[in-house]
């Protein structure tokens, strides 16, 4: 019997897992399937359950706690429980690169200066960044 909260969605992404804490180390993985709070990743080495580890896939980054890591045909397969998604970082630097474009415009002298413009521009592009990204707790 099924005991899962949330479907599982197969995946194959490539991936850099990043160990936290104080045995930094970094590898690549292969994402195998996923859910709203959960991954299970293929590894060429074994992993600590416990270690507190980043997964970075092509448009995201995962903050994450591995919960079993356990021999396999070809290396280790691990579960991860996620804790944070950063989502949409190709949009975030496209938005990035236009905001450091906009920050180049004319100079202003006065009550509406340059940096004034600056300011109001950076606070209206982080609202709409923050918007995009889709940060989950």
């Amino acid at each position: 019997m099924e005991r899962r909260r949330e479907p599982r969605i197969k995946t194959s992404e490539a991936a850099q897992v990043t160990l936290l804490g104080e045995s930094y180390a970094s590898f690549p993985a292969r994402t195998l399937d996923a859910s709203g709070k959960g991954m299970r990743i293929s590894l060429s080495r074994p992993v600590k359950p416990g270690s507190a580890v980043k997964v970075e896939l092509e448009d995201s980054i995962l903050l994450a706690e591995i919960s079993y890591c356990v021999p396999a045909a070809e290396g280790y397969t691990a579960g991860l429980q996620v804790d944070q998604i950063l989502t949409g970082l190709k949009e975030l630097t496209r938005l990035n690169a236009r905001l450091l474009a906009d920050s180049r415009g004319p100079v202003l002298s006065g009550p509406n200066s340059r940096e004034d413009q600056e300011t109001a521009s950076r606070s209206q592009q982080h609202g709409q960044i923050a918007e995009r990204i889709g940060v989950l707790l």
